[in-house]
């Protein structure tokens, strides 16, 4: 089957014929009859499968795809109240060998963010949070009925007629909770058009981090004007803070979904480095919350390394080391490795990697 025909079929609404697929492109791109464009460092981590056209639909296979032939170093799936496709998109770039990461977003409400947003939105209190890094669909109970909440969930009502926990709202605190249950890393989702001042971001960003959150996710949109100040400031205080971002443009109806044109742009390209490495930081965590439950955010991490700088750096060098392709074999990877350990087998990973 010519390359046409199996993209085609990465749409199929069948998962087992998208898997089929995936599998015979990776056959081609071994063989060299497919030969993608040049590898570069260009993450986007904030695509969807949602979309408002059947036209632009996109499966997580297909995604995967997409951002492998445009030679991109990694990609994450990021969608709204749900975490479908996940396993899908892990599998699809352990074939493919491209770094893979998977989010989710939901709304919350802070009684405490309430007099700090106020005049900034209509709907105070209301913040984005959600997941980065999450590494499988299996949950356990608590992490289910959540699910099942936000699914039934009511409209916002900016009024409060109804409480935000009884039209399933959680608060900061329950929605971090379900995230570190699901195996993820919490996050703040912010966007680069958002109307607030610095010292309200930062109080909000401080808020949300002493109730879990751990990353920032970053929708980009690149505006002119003041707001390209504030998009400074954000990627600034992330970087101080060593608070890894997630970020990308997402899908853009103006332009083609694997353009890499903002990655080039004159104020993302101070902060590549640092979103490169936040890139490799999510898959390295991926990567050891599927072996072992050693991520990021887990008790081992925090023991082994209390400081930010030192953890970000440990997950940043497993994520750098290990190829995507050998996910699965890191799913199955000892118990009780000590940092150590973990790195020299990481160091064994990239030994055996064929692409940046």
């Amino acid at each position: 089957m010519n390359r046409t025909a199996l993209e085609e079929q990465l749409r199929s609404a069948q998962p087992a014929r998208r898997c089929e697929a995936v599998r015979r492109l990776a056959d081609q791109l071994e063989q060299g009859i497919v030969v993608p464009q040049s590898p570069s460092p260009t993450v986007n981590v904030m695509l969807s499968t949602a979309s408002t056209t059947p036209a632009s639909s996109q499966t997580p296979s297909s995604l995967a795809w997409g951002a492998r032939c445009a030679g991109w170093y990694a990609v994450g799936l990021f969608n709204e109240d749900d975490m479908d496709g996940l396993e899908e998109f892990h599998d699809a770039g352990c074939a493919l060998n491209i770094r893979t990461c998977v989010g989710m977003t939901f709304p919350v409400f802070s009684r405490e963010l309430m007099h700090a947003m106020h005049g900034q939105t209509a709907r105070p209190g209301r913040l984005i949070l959600g997941g980065v890094g999450l590494p499988y669909r299996r949950l356990g109970r608590p992490e289910e009925d959540f699910l099942q909440r936000r699914k039934r969930a009511a409209p916002w009502d900016p009024l409060y007629t109804i409480p935000p926990a009884a039209a399933g709202i959680p608060d900061v605190k329950t929605a971090t909770r379900f995230i570190l249950g699901a195996g993820g890393i919490p996050c703040l989702v912010w966007s680069d058009k958002e109307d607030m001042g610095e010292p309200q971001f930062l109080r909000i960003l401080e808020a949300t981090m002493r109730e879990g959150v751990g990353a920032i996710a970053l929708r980009l949109h690149l505006p002119d004007g003041a707001a390209r100040s504030h998009l400074h400031f954000v990627l600034e205080t992330a970087e101080r803070l060593h608070v890894p971002v997630a970020a990308g443009p997402g899908q853009n109806a103006d332009k083609p979904l694997f353009d890499m044109a903002w990655w080039c742009d004159r104020d993302i390209q101070p902060y590549q480095t640092y979103l490169h490495k936040s890139a490799q930081l999510f898959h390295g965590h991926t990567l050891l919350q599927r072996g072992d439950a050693i991520g990021y955010t887990s008790i081992w991490a925090k023991r082994h390394f209390p400081d930010l700088r030192d953890r970000n750096a440990f997950y940043e060098q497993v994520g750098q080391w290990v190829p995507a392709r050998l996910m699965r074999m890191w799913s199955d990877m000892p118990h009780n490795m000590t940092p150590s350990e973990i790195l020299s087998l990481a160091q064994q990973g990239a030994a055996k990697e064929y692409m940046p």
